[in-house]
């Protein structure tokens, strides 16, 4: 009998959805808190990603698992009814992709969601599959992820939560766009120890800036950021490299003229400073030549994110 006539009489019973899954994990390597970029990076995800994105947003913030029904299923083709790992691959890193990207974003947009461990999101996935043009066609349609907790607040993570915010409403200041951003700038200073020691991951978090007292550049880019928020200051965490300083974060703010400006609080100024793409710093260099910011927010070269563009200024 030939293959035609196989796939054939195979048809009927193919025709019923027939539904597979897969256990193969992939290690995925206040009012203000509205703010009109609090969804900045969530906004350039696609459809399937906003939905990673808001599931992962509203699911505990310790350990746990969430399905996602995808709107938009994945497909591929294969010679035989059975599908081979390499006729999956190219759905299999789509996929991977967008579970990758909708956590990225979700970590950059929320500063709030550092309960969760990077390096502790797992996925698997199921695929449904149908005779179509005589081809044996699927789908993945739903993704299941599982996540677990940072380790410094295993146990404890509403709680640890709770004390972000309210640190985060301990802090509250009055004025014009750039006296806000100055004093949170000047409370991050006094009250938070700059370290470049990321062993410790809750070092990278407004958690270990904000509770801690101590934190990296992105715990301070994170902490900066939250707290403009909770100051009614639009601001996003922007990734990247510093000239001769190597990979850092800092932040864009919309200050009072409505245009984008940078503030880097781990930056050599003691001063609070706007940068725009023509600032001169110490009378030299330009912020652009020195600023290089990178939309691959996980370094896998998968998702490339855009910021805002920033405004000249000399």
């Amino acid at each position: 009998m030939n293959r035609k006539k196989i796939l054939a009489m195979l048809s009927a019973i193919l025709a019923a959805v027939l539904t597979f899954t897969i256990s193969c994990f992939v290690l995925v390597s206040g009012a203000s808190e509205t703010a009109e970029v609090s969804d900045f990076f969530r906004n350039q995800l696609g459809t399937n990603g906003e939905l990673i994105y808001d599931s992962l947003g509203t699911a505990h913030p310790g350990s746990g698992e969430i399905t996602v029904a995808l709107k938009e299923p994945i497909f591929f083709n294969s010679v035989t009814l059975q599908p081979t790992q390499e006729e999956m691959s190219n759905a299999k890193y789509e996929l991977y992709c967008q579970v990758q990207g909708a956590f990225d974003a979700l970590l950059a947009d929320q500063p709030e969601m550092f309960c969760m461990d990077p390096g502790k999101i797992k996925y698997s996935y199921k695929y449904v599959g149908r005779i179509i043009n005589m081809i044996p066609t699927w789908a993945i349609n739903e993704v299941i992820i599982s996540y677990g907790p940072n380790d410094d607040v295993a146990g404890h993570e509403n709680e640890a939560l709770s004390e972000l915010r309210t640190a985060a409403l301990s802090v509250s200041f009055s004025g014009s766009i750039y006296e806000r951003a100055e004093k949170i700038y000047e409370y991050l200073r006094k009250n938070v120890t700059y370290t470049e020691d990321i062993s410790n991951s809750i070092w990278q978090t407004a958690y270990g800036a904000l509770v801690n007292g101590k934190a990296s550049s992105k715990g301070f880019a994170h902490a900066f950021a939250y707290l403009c928020r909770y100051n009614g200051i639009d601001a996003v965490c922007v990734n990247g490299y510093i000239v001769n300083k190597g990979i850092r974060v800092w932040n864009y703010i919309i200050a009072d003229d409505g245009m984008w400006y940078a503030v880097d609080t781990c930056g050599g100024n003691e001063e609070f400073t706007l940068f725009g793409t023509e600032t001169k710093i110490n009378g030299k260099s330009t912020f652009s030549e020195i600023y290089f910011p990178s939309g691959d927010f996980s370094g896998t070269q998968m998702n490339f994110f855009s910021y805002p563009k920033l405004a000249v200024q000399e």
